[in-house]
């Protein structure tokens, strides 16, 4: 079993994974090449209707087996609501659009309903057309980490 398959069997047995994604640095070099390697393990998922998205992190000093095991980044697991910063900037999920319509219809008419979901709905989404590796035909929706070589959030 890889690290990553032991990360996710570890902490993510009672969630839906939808992507996940495995970049390698290094920590220095000397005049034999890199010092160490440093792993980073992003994982988005999908709890209780919301999606969330937590970091890994773990190196090999190339002494020994590799055993070291995934750490959290972050302590909490769940304090980055993808779901909530997506619809922040305009992006929902299609469950939402049709519960803010079905709210919205309540009170106005069908034209009103059509021209504010128009100006608040900017893309829609299903969970599993996200992920964190880019896809041909996908495009950036945001960055999900604040280093150069970080994380990446798409739309498939």
């Amino acid at each position: 079993m890889s690290h990553e398959e032991r990360c996710l069997d570890k902490y993510f047995r009672d969630y839906k994974i939808i992507s996940t994604s495995t970049k390698i640095d290094h920590d220095g070099y000397d005049r034999y090449g890199p010092e160490s390697n440093l792993y980073d393990f992003a994982v988005l998922f999908l709890k209780d209707d919301k999606i969330y998205y937590t970091e890994f992190h773990r190196e090999y000093w190339f002494h020994g087996e590799d055993d070291e095991e995934y750490g959290l980044v972050s302590n909490d697991m769940f304090d980055r609501c993808i779901s909530d910063e997506l619809r922040s900037i305009g992006i929902f999920n299609s469950k939402e659009v049709l519960e803010l319509k079905s709210i919205l219809n309540k009170n106005f008419t069908d034209l009103v309903v059509t021209i504010v979901l128009d100006k608040i709905v900017k893309t829609t989404y299903l969970p599993e057309m996200l992920s964190l590796e880019k896809h041909k035909n996908g495009f950036q929706l945001m960055k999900l980490s604040n280093y150069c070589k970080g994380f990446s959030l798409y739309l498939k």
